[in-house]
């Protein structure tokens, strides 16, 4: 006796048509609402030769955006939160090379404009 598949209305079609086409699951439903089959969206993918063709979840939305107007405003609102207002107790980043800081607070041990110069003074900075 044969084993039954059990099919909830997805394919294995789609599958491969969400792995070539690198889509996710609501890009999928615009394609079935737009009519695609899982073929014809794997005819979309552009090779590299096509660089000006869109790839094939852009492609999908534009038309989706263009016939479902008033549904693609709202699944744009769903996915795209109203940003929050920063938080008013983030502290400022104030570098210590931005301030008036002077090389005598630095630990000891760390040479100073003054050891610097003389490295440079040629002969007439030596004692002898």
């Amino acid at each position: 006796m044969k084993k039954q598949k059990h099919n909830d209305g997805w394919d294995a079609n789609w599958a491969k048509a969400k792995k070539v086409c690198r889509l996710n699951m609501q890009t999928i439903q615009m394609a079935k609402e737009l009519g695609f089959s899982p073929r014809s969206l794997m005819k979309c993918v552009p090779s590299r030769h096509q660089q000006w063709k869109a790839p094939v979840s852009v492609f999908v939305r534009d038309l989706y955006e263009r016939r479902f107007p008033e549904k693609a405003a709202k699944l744009r609102a769903a996915a795209h939160p109203p940003q929050r207002e920063p938080r008013a107790t983030q502290r400022e980043f104030n570098p210590p090379w931005d301030s008036d800081m002077a090389w005598a607070t630095f630990p000891p041990g760390r040479p100073t404009d003054d050891h610097a110069n003389l490295h440079h003074g040629g002969d007439r900075d030596l004692p002898f």
